[in-house]
């Protein structure tokens, strides 16, 4: 989007609000809007109330997550369009570190650990993975 009275030009959301800092002189060039669009939207600090409707999934906390709350439509913003119908489909949009986010994977061929394990005959029989020392 650009204003001919100031020369400037700026990316804005699917909503019409500017994203900030991509305001851009026009003699220097037009913004390179595709680099600042968001496929994983962070939802942690929008409060959607206390009501139990089922939103969709999204990143809650560094976690995919299923929300609810009241409505989309938060001060005049409609988040409707950045939730996913599941999570796999957000972890695979969300997770840049694949091999770091799930305690085995097949692509990566490794175990990999987020949080404080107990490794123990049990966990790894659970997993289908046979260890031997």
């Amino acid at each position: 989007q650009c204003w001919g009275s100031t020369g400037y030009c700026w990316c804005v959301d699917e909503n019409g609000i500017e994203i900030e800092g991509t305001s851009t002189p026009s003699w220097e060039g037009f913004p390179d809007c595709e680099e600042h669009i968001e496929e994983c939207f962070d939802f942690t600090d929008i409060e959607f109330g206390l009501c139990d409707m089922y939103l969709g999934v999204g990143l809650l906390n560094n976690e995919c997550s299923y929300i609810s709350g009241c409505d989309w439509i938060i001060n005049d913003v409609d988040y409707s369009d950045l939730f996913f119908d599941s999570i796999s489909d957000c972890q695979e949009s969300c997770d840049n570190d694949q091999c770091d986010a799930v305690l085995y994977h097949p692509l990566c061929g490794v175990l990999t650990f987020r949080r404080p394990f107990t490794l123990n005959k049990n966990s790894l029989g659970n997993l289908g993975v046979n260890l031997t020392i």
